[in-house]
């Protein structure tokens, strides 16, 4: 575990980290960082990763938004022709999302 100082400032503080740590997180100069303390533990997570989530998040809900009918009847035991059906839509789909999704985070990566 690396040890860290901590520097008081009126009402900010300065929390010092080595470099190693902070490259080891991904987290780089001037990177933007959001802070949440859970249970008496601080957390740091880069912005970008945030973004980054959200847009993985915003691509699945639009699958499941485009085929929850194909979901539900799936599960409701809808005929074996049915179910290949619906599964090679949502399938082509997935795969047109996951698509959109590496190019978008590549290219928030430049």
């Amino acid at each position: 575990m690396t040890k860290a100082k901590v520097k008081f400032r009126g009402d900010l503080a300065t929390i010092t980290l080595s470099k190693s740590v902070l490259l080891e997180l991904g987290i780089e100069d001037g990177d933007g960082l959001n802070v949440a303390v859970v249970d008496k533990t601080i957390l740091l997570q880069a912005v970008r990763d945030i973004e980054r989530a959200e847009r993985v998040q915003q691509a699945t809900d639009k699958v499941f938004d485009k085929h929850d009918h194909a979901f539900a009847a799936l599960a409701e035991g809808e005929s074996k022709k049915n179910h290949e059906e619906r599964i090679k839509e949502i399938a082509q789909d997935l795969l047109e999302r996951r698509a959109d999704v590496h190019e978008t985070l590549s290219a928030s990566k430049d």
